[in-house]
């Protein structure tokens, strides 16, 4: 059976330094996910790229991040298994309701 693919773009503002969920889909419309993930802080000219994968083996999903570009350091990205769905979120170091980041992700699905 051939698999299918496809391609989600989300942007959204960070003004929390608690985990905020950026994406989320179905854990049933994957075998593999893949992101790029960016962030920029708004009052700064702090910016964060890195690539996220990962697999969906039954009940675990496995999980690695690469490529990570910074010139300082914003924040983190998590993605986990939350009931039926894959979640990624993003935890900002620094952002309050003065100091926002901008987040914007990429996410390709291999179903």
């Amino acid at each position: 059976k051939a698999g299918s693919s496809y391609i989600v773009t989300n942007t959204g503002t960070i003004n929390s330094s608690s985990a905020t969920v950026v994406d989320e889909f179905a854990n049933s419309a994957m075998k593999a996910v893949k992101y790029l993930a960016y962030a920029e802080n708004n009052t700064t000219t702090n910016r964060y790229m890195v690539e996220i994968t990962g697999l969906n083996v039954g009940s675990t999903l496995l999980i690695t991040q690469y490529g990570e570009v910074n010139n300082a350091v914003l924040g983190t990205f998590t993605m986990a298994k939350v009931g039926a769905n894959i979640q990624l979120s993003y935890t900002d170091s620094g952002a309050s309701a003065g100091n926002t980041s901008t987040v914007t992700v990429i996410r390709t699905i291999l179903s």
